[in-house]
């Protein structure tokens, strides 16, 4: 993982952590992740951001559940809190 994409991933898993119960809908991830980058003054594209979920995703830092609708939600892991703190 890039620096880059280390700092995408800990802001995912900083939203997460802030949300109830620390899950959250995939486009309200997504824009408050952009927004936790822009007040640190960085930026991201959804590109970036579905490639570091994804690589979150496999290493089992976050959940991915699938809803009937088609819809994502995402919920960090105890391996997400862990990194969230270093």
């Amino acid at each position: 993982m890039t620096e880059r994409q280390q700092q995408i991933a800990v802001a995912v898993f900083k939203v997460l952590k802030r949300m109830p119960q620390g899950v959250c809908a995939e486009g309200i991830l997504f824009e408050s992740v952009k927004l936790y980058l822009k007040e640190r003054g960085e930026e991201t594209t959804r590109a970036e951001f579905e490639e570091v979920i994804c690589e979150c995703e496999s290493n089992r830092w976050v959940t991915g559940m699938h809803s009937a609708l088609g819809t994502r939600k995402w919920a960090i892991t105890d391996g997400g809190r862990i990194l969230e703190n270093l």
